[in-house]
């Protein structure tokens, strides 16, 4: 807790779940999750000085063309999903096609997404 004062942290590539709340105390300016599993933002949204956030490979990131295998190799458009949806004996995230994506996903990430563009409307939120 002594680098309250920080202003770019990047924690990519870490197996985490969830930010610790002293985080949104920090002084960020830009933060980067990508290829985590973190799949909450709350405590980010008292980081007022956050401008620029990466989410790259993340459960909460958007849809890409990814070569799915079990569509016969075709491209499809697909979603990072957390290992509860991706494979239940894994604790990897995995890609799954964008229609069989539970509509419930969908909503906690549209959810988590717009609760913190509406708490830091300077934010970049960078997939």
């Amino acid at each position: 807790r002594g680098l309250l004062r920080l202003e770019i942290l990047d924690i990519s590539w870490l197996a985490i779940t969830e930010l610790p709340e002293w985080v949104g105390e920090m002084t960020l300016v830009e933060l980067d999750l990508s290829c985590t599993r973190i799949e909450t933002l709350v405590s980010l949204r008292s980081c007022l000085t956050l401008r620029s956030l990466v989410l790259h490979i993340t459960p909460l990131c958007g849809p890409s063309w990814e070569e799915y295998p079990n569509n016969s190799n075709a491209w499809a458009k697909c979603l990072m999903v957390p290992p509860r949806l991706a494979a239940p004996t894994n604790d990897v995230l995995g890609y799954m096609p964008l229609e069989d994506v539970p509509a419930d996903e969908i909503i906690r990430r549209t959810n988590e997404l717009m609760g913190i563009s509406l708490a830091l409307p300077d934010l970049r939120i960078k997939f």
